[in-house]
């Protein structure tokens, strides 16, 4: 009698135990699932939402680089969107960061140079911007906005391990939209020196 009382004990137990990793597996799974994102973009003053609008993806995560050497960069990060990864860099000077230092002129001669697709873009910014692919260093496609005010902005995307890849045109029009929002976002975020944001304005999220 004593076994068969063990016997049922154990398969209680057994039971419970079951039972409670079974309620418990959602719980984890979601945490898990959520672990590294940001309510920051790239650990600054600016929101990931914003981010996550304009690509129309979710930001898994934000990762800010050091950048020794080079001390004209304002912001070198790298976005990791859940089907994409877009590394972003910002200057206080006239030239990107690609496989070489390239102002407008040496970007100007990548159709000759390297082969790619140069396109000249209107997306009502300031200054010149230009789209290309395939991108530098490897990359899908890049982004770059060459600013009045002698600052520079790229984009560069590339394929996240994992993901399907994007269609061509919809990652063209992904990042640009990106690119407008950073845009507009970015100088006020990271204002020149000596610059007085006006009352009232605010940085767009």
């Amino acid at each position: 009698m004593s076994e068969s009382r063990k016997l049922i004990g154990c398969l209680a137990l057994l039971i419970v135990v079951s039972v409670s990793s079974c309620s418990l597996w959602p719980i984890r799974q979601g945490a898990d699932a959520t672990k590294g994102t940001s309510s920051s973009l790239c650990q600054g003053p600016l929101s990931a939402d914003g981010a996550s609008h304009a690509f129309e993806s979710t930001l898994m995560d934000s990762t800010k680089f050091a950048w020794g050497g080079r001390d004209d960069y304002i912001l070198f990060c790298d976005l990791m969107f859940d089907d994409a990864g877009i590394e972003i860099g910002y200057t206080e000077s006239s030239y990107f960061y690609g496989d070489e230092i390239t102002d407008e002129n040496e970007l100007l001669k990548f159709p000759e140079n390297y082969r790619v697709s140069l396109e000249s873009r209107d997306d009502g910014l300031d200054g010149s911007s230009y789209y290309f692919s395939p991108g530098p260093g490897g990359g899908r496609a890049a982004y770059v906005w060459f600013s009045d005010s002698g600052r520079t902005l790229s984009l560069k995307a590339f394929d996240r391990e994992g993901s399907d890849s994007i269609p061509d045109a919809e990652l063209k029009n992904r990042m640009i939209r990106l690119a407008s929002y950073l845009a507009l976002a970015l100088p006020s975020a990271y204002p020149t020196a000596g610059a007085v944001p006006s009352q009232g304005s605010s940085t767009p999220t």
